[in-house]
């Protein structure tokens, strides 16, 4: 039952996983909803056009055609006007975009009483596949859809056709489940599978900062993405090679970890990078330098307080003009002054030691 349940509620993933990978699912909706809300005003425009002109149905069926077509284009003006990445719009208008075509779908079987449902039978066996979605929502509204196409056609069509449209809604309903649980199943796995590799790719999996090979593929992101101005924070870790030789590189590498989390409370772990062996960067879009210097001294006490030191670097260079490559250098030659002044003490010289 429990592995039934997480098929249904978590698409075979456990929870925290299956609510990590939804980000990026709903990101995908948003784009296929636009993709299909496009294709569907095109397509129920021509059909109306074509009714209209050669009469081949009744003419409710124009309208009913209509009626999709504007729905259609509604859908894909609000997501036009939406602001990009809103979950809450983008899961709402997904799920009224299908029960639109189940609705759209019902309608033409009641409209034609004399013919099977065929119409609806294929938005039953299509509609769960066009998003990714949590299996179980997807599977209430399949049923609601059945139950709904049942009633009608008992209601309004011949015994003979009512009995069609109920075997074949009972029976294409269930192998379109049974599909769709499959489905969502394999779509969620390939989405987590592609966040971990991401992850994997990004991250340095000793401190959990991003890597140095994240910081490089971003550089020339920074500049689009600041509005005013960017602050660089260049860090490094004192004493990292004289506590590796003293108690060994496990105890280095907990000074590491103790350094990183430290940073990673402090500041956004998104745009925290381990760059080196003992070197940190941190990057603050549209921040004040004050107010990042505040922050690295709260870091350094923290820090202090665990016996451990960090030497840090602030700069700031407004968009106009903005060279990440000279604003790092800049701040990290201000981290090596601090440096200086730090081993200048004679308790922490190296050298004299």
């Amino acid at each position: 039952m429990n592995k039934i349940a997480n098929r249904l509620f978590y698409a075979g993933l456990d929870k925290d996983a299956f609510y990590r990978v939804m980000p990026q699912a709903r990101l995908e909706n948003e784009g296929k909803l636009k993709t299909y809300a496009l294709i569907t005003l095109g397509m129920f425009l021509l059909l109306s056009l074509l009714n209209y002109t050669l009469g081949v149905f009744p003419s409710g069926t124009t309208l009913c055609y209509l009626s999709i077509a504007l729905f259609s284009a509604a859908v894909y003006g609000l997501m036009r006007i939406l602001p990009s990445r809103n979950p809450t719009a983008t899961t709402t208008l997904c799920y009224t975009f299908l029960a639109a075509l189940y609705a759209f779908s019902i309608i033409l079987s009641v409209i034609h009483p004399e013919l099977p449902a065929v119409t609806a039978i294929a938005v039953m066996l299509m509609g769960p596949f066009l998003f990714t979605e949590r299996p179980i929502h997807l599977i209430g509204m399949n049923a609601a859809a059945i139950v709904l196409l049942c009633v009608l056609s008992l209601h309004c069509k011949s015994r003979a056709l009512a009995l069609i449209d109920i075997w074949n809604a009972f029976a294409f309903g269930i192998i379109s489940i049974m599909a769709e649980i499959n489905q969502e199943c394999i779509r969620f796995r390939l989405l987590y599978n592609t966040d971990r590799i991401t992850y994997l790719s990004e991250t340095d999996l000793l401190t959990g900062c991003k890597n140095r090979n994240c910081f490089q593929e971003r550089l020339s992101v920074y500049p689009e993405k600041c509005r005013e101005s960017l602050v660089c924070v260049y860090i490094d870790v004192n004493g990292l090679h004289d506590l590796n030789d003293r108690c060994g590189h496990e105890a280095g590498d907990i000074m590491l970890q103790a350094a990183a989390r430290a940073l990673l409370e402090t500041f956004d772990p998104e745009h925290t990078y381990r760059t080196g062996g003992d070197e940190f960067v941190v990057l603050r879009m549209d921040a004040d330098k004050e107010d990042t210097r505040k922050k690295i001294e709260q870091v350094k006490a923290a820090l202090s307080a665990q016996g451990y030191d960090i030497s840090a670097g602030i700069e700031t260079a407004g968009k106009t003009g903005l060279d990440l490559n000279e604003l790092c250098k800049q701040a990290e030659l201000h981290m090596y002054e601090e440096k200086e002044a730090y081993y200048a003490q004679s308790s922490r010289d190296r050298r004299k030691r």
